[in-house]
């Protein structure tokens, strides 16, 4: 008769029994040419949802504030266009929460898409909206509408595109081609900017309020329909479909260990003779512990006894620190690009008086020499290390925000793009290296939640608010003194963050937060006694290479 102990590790010339979860052979290698089109189709991707994204944020700042809240004066009127632009970011964490959890439990491709449909739609429609003067104050409520479904769509985009990259792509350059999806976001503000800048040079600008502003929400539609075309051609990542195989292995295990513990319990309590027997057998202590008791119960079931934890549980208690750390990370990289970005557009017109498309353009040239930043800070991250990359982009975006606002004072041209420039250089130095490094922080069960949660709860603190803060700082002081200290505060919070965390460029995304004995650990879940004990957090630290 099999003992409980002896199910725990079935026999593998048995036909009966499950495969054993060590036993699984780990993801091929992505082929070259494969792996190019999987970049390809989350740069096109993101591309497109941050153009959608983008759009929105230039056209707060442009006509929005006009054409939804008229009648408020001007700083007050950007403010409340500003607002409905922040309410997109409260959506993302949403969007964070329900795609990561989707998104590990039945994969990274079909989420993308959903993503994609999502934000394409509600930017579309954004296009067809009446505004205050047609049908009054429904007009901002539709508007605010719109702008969570953005959100909300965005919050599931960036983790999944940069997973997929990261979790197909050759390790010891995982830096650089995970950075390629992050460059959708200055294409996207490039794009976005640059129709934009196109309309209001070729408009008036009554012509541009009245209906060119419909004309880049409506693009939107196209652009979706490539998306998808490319997206849906793309593989499912080798490393989740690893993950899951391996889940399965486990459940099997987990539930053949349980019949084969019954039916041990059951033919003991039957070998015992008679019904008095039987019960004293299966009640006493010592039967008890054989059948059912403690011991038993780790034999038979052992650590992989227990179901799978919900991803967004299994982040919460197993990798909260590693949470917190991208959370700070985020923060001088968030704040400081919308500054850059968003706020330079009502700094440039209301406060300098400056036309629009002098803005614009300055951002149009800074978002082209962006795109190309971001690879080669990617690469470097892949030769140094994801934090010392970052932290040069942090305490640079802390040192240039002065000269970068004495830059834009001067009024002319040239200097502001140099500007603009400067600043998202600095930027890219954070934002390359961010993809692979948030996604080497989490193990692979719950890696989309991990790193969703990290990424887009920050923002509601960081890029939510930091156009309105800015505005609101410029209408109380005049002055952009106190909008270079709040980048500067953002900048020290995001050092302290990466003080507090280690190196991850070594990290093998199939082992990160596993048990390296028997492969058999659930991600994230503690050892039985004596098997080892820490957090996922700590034992992903150990999986580094030496």
């Amino acid at each position: 008769m099999a003992s409980p102990s002896d199910s725990a590790s079935p026999s593998p010339s048995s036909s009966s029994s499950p495969p054993s979860s060590s036993s699984l052979k780990p993801p091929a290698a992505t082929e070259p040419r494969s792996l190019r089109r999987i970049v390809a189709a989350s740069l096109v991707g993101t591309t497109i949802e941050w153009y959608d994204f983008f759009l929105y944020g230039s056209a707060a700042a442009l006509v929005f504030n006009k054409l939804f809240f008229p009648g408020s004066e001007p700083l007050v009127g950007t403010l409340l266009s500003f607002l409905t632009y922040a309410v997109g970011f409260a959506a993302r964490p949403v969007g964070a929460l329900v795609f990561g959890h989707y998104g590990d439990r039945i994969g990274r491709k079909k989420l993308l898409v959903i993503s994609l449909l999502m934000m394409g739609g509600a930017t579309f429609a954004i296009g067809l909206l009446p505004t205050h003067a047609t049908v009054g104050a429904l007009a901002p409520v539709l508007l605010t509408t719109l702008r969570l479904v953005q959100g909300f769509a965005l919050g599931g985009e960036w983790g999944g595109a940069v997973l997929l990259v990261s979790e197909h792509g050759d390790a010891r350059r995982r830096g650089f081609w995970a950075s390629w999806p992050q460059t959708g976001a200055p294409a996207g503000q490039l794009l976005a900017t640059g129709v934009l800048a196109a309309l209001t040079a070729l408009l008036s600008d009554a012509a541009f309020e009245s209906w060119g502003w419909r004309v880049p929400f409506l693009l939107s539609g196209a652009l979706v329909g490539l998306g998808l075309w490319i997206r849906l051609a793309v593989d499912e990542s080798p490393v989740f479909k690893e993950a899951q195989a391996r889940a399965a292995a486990r459940e099997a295990e987990r539930k053949a260990s349980i019949e084969t513990a019954s039916a041990g319990a059951a033919s003991g309590g039957a070998a015992s003779g008679g019904a008095a027997s039987a019960g004293a057998a299966s009640g006493g202590p010592d039967a008890g512990a054989d059948a059912v008791g403690p011991d038993a119960g780790a034999h038979a079931v052992g650590p992989d006894a227990p179901a799978e934890e919900r991803p967004l549980v299994a982040v919460l208690r197993h990798h909260w620190r590693d949470v917190l750390v991208a959370m700070g990370a985020r923060m001088a990289e968030n704040i400081s690009f919308y500054v850059l970005t968003a706020f330079i557009l009502v700094y440039t017109t209301e406060h300098l008086g400056l036309s629009q498309q002098t803005g614009l353009n300055a951002v149009l040239i800074a978002s082209a020499v962006h795109f190309t930043a971001i690879p080669l800070w990617g690469a470097l991250s892949d030769r140094v290390g994801r934090r010392p990359v970052y932290l040069l982009g942090a305490v640079g975006v802390g040192a240039w925000i002065f000269p970068f606002f004495a830059l834009l004072d001067t009024g002319r041209f040239g200097l502001m793009a140099l500007a603009v420039t400067v600043g998202l250089v600095l930027h890219g130095a954070m934002y390359a290296p961010q993809a692979a490094f948030f996604s080497e922080l989490f193990a692979t069960r719950m890696r989309y939640s991990g790193a969703s949660i990290g990424a887009q709860f920050s923002s509601v603190a960081a890029g939510a608010p930091a156009p309105m803060i800015a505005t609101a700082l410029l209408a109380e002081y005049d002055s952009s003194t106190t909008i270079s200290l709040y980048v500067i505060g953002a900048a020290l919070l995001t050092v302290v963050a990466l003080a507090c965390a280690t190196e991850t460029r070594h990290r093998d995304l199939t082992t990160v937060g596993e048990e390296h004995g028997d492969g058999g650990e659930r991600a994230g879940v503690p050892a039985s006694a004596g098997a080892g004990s820490g957090s996922g957090a700590e034992r992903a630290r150990e999986s580094v290479e030496p």
